[in-house]
């Protein structure tokens, strides 16, 4: 993994609130709410895999979030749909990489949110609590 640039090979992996407002119940997808940003916090957080195996990084992402579901997406897919991505290693997850919706960090709008709702696989599917 190279610190400084998310590869374009790289699966990124998004954290999903078990809230069934992220959820497609009907064929259990997310929803493109699950990646839209605005313009005061324009970051959409996700992991980088970091050529981690896939059940280490799901543990890691649901630490303390059990209830949450994940899902992925290559890095290429998603600058096809007109994602840009940038590292954004934390202290406590060197992993973190942030994406938005141009290189100049903009927000991610409704129109790439959809576009990057349909490219994410699920993982995990979240335990929904309210029917």
């Amino acid at each position: 993994m190279n610190p400084q640039i998310v590869e374009k090979d790289e699966w990124l992996y998004r954290r999903c609130p078990p809230d069934p407002m992220y959820w497609k119940r009907t064929d259990n997808t997310t929803s493109s709410i699950l990646f839209k940003t605005d313009a005061l916090n324009p970051e959409l957080s996700v992991d980088r895999d970091g050529s981690r195996m896939e059940d280490d990084i799901v543990k890691h992402i649901l630490t303390d979030h059990e209830m949450y579901g994940v899902a992925k997406a290559q890095c290429h897919i998603c600058i096809t749909c007109g994602a840009s991505f940038f590292p954004s290693p934390l202290a406590e997850n060197q992993f973190h990489a942030g994406i938005y919706g141009s290189p100049q960090k903009e927000k991610v709008n409704r129109g790439l949110a959809k576009k990057m709702e349909k490219e994410f696989i699920v993982v995990q599917a979240p335990i929904l609590t309210v029917d």
